[in-house]
């Protein structure tokens, strides 16, 4: 991210931080939606008990928390642009691996199952036109992860919105996803003003029934069950 609009984003948060003290608010979400948030990016196809998991943009490392609750026991690397929070992250959750990291401009030489990326791809850029900026975040995030990538973003679908949030037409979202993957679920069924994406790695296809063969076995389950109801 160009130090202009990082600059921003972080004079943003430290206000807030001022203003209401760490906590959800400070994210920007007074209305404490995270546990809302998490289990619906936790729902991505296939997202194991114990596969890894880099959080992109993780603020506090609560995504860790929320899916330890759940029973969700797999290695967990959190990252932010913010020291802020990391720090205080670090505070809450000592046990926590949580790291100050831009990784625009430094790359990271693991890979994880999943990355996920939770309202970190909500701020309007002025450095460059937030679809770049957006499909360099896409292609950067997609070589951190094995199985998938999950994000969520703000809903050009309204009829108002603030100078600071960045809402892009759906086309060039999906043209970006695209580029990379022709697997993968929107969702726009939660929120009326937000959505999410998972785009999957895994979009091999079964010649036979032209369907992605990740979705094989439960192909012949529902085949199998409707012709064997009384026909």
């Amino acid at each position: 991210m160009h130090e202009i609009d990082k600059d921003k984003i972080l004079a943003r948060y430290a206000q807030r931080i001022q203003e209401v003290g760490h906590g959800a608010a400070a994210l920007g979400e007074p209305k404490h939606r995270q546990a809302f948030y998490f289990d619906i990016l936790a729902q991505a196809d296939g997202l194991g008990p114990t596969d890894s998991i880099v959080d992109v943009g993780c603020g506090y490392g609560d995504f860790r928390d929320f899916m330890r609750s759940r029973g969700w026991r797999g290695n967990y690397f959190g990252i932010d642009i913010n020291p802020q929070l990391i720090e205080e992250g670090r505070r809450l959750y000592p046990d926590a691996q949580l790291s100050v990291v831009d990784i625009q401009k430094t790359p990271l030489d693991n890979v994880w199952d999943w990355c996920i990326c939770c309202q970190a791809l909500s701020s309007a850029t002025e450095s460059v036109p937030f679809v770049d900026h957006f499909e360099s975040m896409l292609r950067i995030m997609w070589g951190l992860c094995r199985k998938g990538l999950v994000f969520n973003l703000l809903s050009p679908l309204v009829d108002y919105t603030h100078p600071v949030h960045a809402r892009p037409p759906l086309a060039d979202v999906l043209g970006v996803v695209n580029k990379l993957t022709n697997r993968f679920t929107l969702r726009h069924d939660y929120m009326p003003y937000e959505y999410a994406i998972y785009a999957y790695k895994d979009n091999a296809i079964e010649a036979t029934n032209l369907i992605f063969a990740s979705r094989d076995d439960h192909f012949r389950e529902v085949t199998s069950r409707w012709r064997g109801h009384g026909r």
